[in-house]
This record gives structure tokens, C-alpha cells and sequence, in this order.
């Protein structure tokens, strides 16, 4: 008898275990969502931006944009894809991931270099690459168009 109840107590907690990890995941889907709801329409960056406490702004270089020709409503549309991807990345972060960001930035690293230097938990990982694969997707979108 006591067998028995130790095996429904392990199989409650497997159930237990399951729905977290699906919780986990259908939080880490809507975020994503969320973040591409929320950003049709939003003007397009050249530079990245995270916003490091007390409003200050990382610029870093992250394509060469300038070598192809675009319109100044193409550019404009660009900026804005990343100065939201800039704020959404921002959000997942804490003040000290942000800051590493920050220095790593400022030291001539690219966006992805910097993000890879900052110690992140394998959720927030996954929400930075799919907020930067999101962009992407949007920029190339905007460069396709005629």
C-alpha cells in the first residue's frame, strides 16, 4: 500500500513538473507574440539602443545598412525595427545584465558578441535570440519591398 502511494505521489509530480514546463514555454510564446503585436508600426533603427539605467543609451553598429540603397522611408522603417528590438531586449534583462551590455557595447563588440559575453539564464537566452530573429525577419522584410 505504501508503494502504491509513493507511485502516485511521483506521478503527481511528474504531472507537476509538466505543466510547468508548459507553462514556461506558452509564457516564452506569448512574450514573443507580444513582442511582434506590439511592434507593426513602429519606426525602424540603424543603431542599437538598450536603455541602461537612468536613460542611458548603448549605440553599436550592427549591419552595414549604408551599403545598400535604401529610401529614407526604408531606413527610417529599419531604425525603428531596432530601437524596439533594442527595448524589448532591454526588458529582459536585470540592471547588471543591462550594464555588461552596456560596457560590452561600448568596447566595440556587435550586438550578438555582446549578448553572447553577458551571463544570461537559458530562458532570457532564448528570448533575446528570438527578439533578435524577430527583427531580422521585419528588416529583411523592409529591404525586400520595392
Amino acid at each position: 500500500m505504501i508503494a502504491d502511494e509513493k507511485q502516485k505521489l511521483k506521478n503527481f509530480l511528474e504531472v507537476i513538473c509538466m505543466l510547468i514546463n508548459l507553462t514556461k514555454s506558452l509564457f516564452v510564446l506569448l512574450t514573443i507574440l507580444t513582442i511582434f503585436l506590439t511592434s507593426i508600426g513602429t519606426a525602424f533603427a540603424e543603431t542599437v539602443a538598450i536603455n541602461v539605467s537612468k536613460n542611458m543609451i548603448v549605440m553599436a553598429q550592427t549591419t552595414k545598412i549604408t551599403e545598400i540603397n535604401l529610401t529614407p522611408q526604408q531606413r527610417q522603417q529599419i531604425q525603428g525595427i531596432r530601437q524596439g528590438r533594442n527595448r524589448n531586449i532591454g526588458s529582459v534583462l536585470d540592471s547588471s545584465q543591462k550594464a555588461e551590455l552596456f560596457h560590452n557595447l561600448r568596447s566595440g563588440d556587435n550586438l550578438e558578441k555582446a549578448v553572447d559575453k553577458v551571463e544570461l539564464q537559458p530562458e532570457q537566452r532564448e528570448m533575446v535570440t528570438a527578439i533578435q530573429r524577430l527583427a531580422d525577419l521585419k528588416i529583411k522584410a523592409v529591404i525586400s519591398r520595392d
